[in-house]
């Protein structure tokens, strides 16, 4: 596949990128959260059982499991929050120029004036 050196082919193909690595971030974070839904289940079954050392048992474990299905959840979802942020900062970031050289604008810039203050 030959890929054009145009600048907005570019971006577009990095954000298709993008998105699918998100959306593939974001199905593993689903599927930890309805686990975890599922191990909250079971905990509400096995409250509702008479006390007996198996039972406290097997709390302890769902309880250990939808902790540690909630904590994937949290870092998956930060950890794609954080490359979002990281790849949005370079999806808009203005396109490098090409090689050849231009000619520069002699006009100086001149800065913008402070905003004059309110006072009622």
């Amino acid at each position: 596949m030959h890929r054009g050196r145009d600048p907005e082919s570019e971006v577009t193909r990095r954000t298709v990128t993008q998105l699918t690595r998100t959306v593939d971030a974001l199905g593993h974070a689903l599927a930890d959260l309805g686990g975890a839904v599922a191990h909250a289940g079971a905990l509400h079954q096995l409250g509702s059982l008479p006390g007996s050392p198996q039972r406290t048992t097997a709390i302890e474990s769902e309880r250990s499991q939808l902790y540690a299905r909630i904590d994937s959840t949290r870092r998956q979802l930060n950890q794609t929050g954080g490359r979002l942020h990281r790849e949005a900062d370079r999806l808009t970031a203005p396109p490098t120029p090409n090689r050849s050289p231009r000619a520069t604008s002699a006009t100086p810039v001149t800065p913008p004036s402070p905003a004059t203050s309110r006072t009622r």
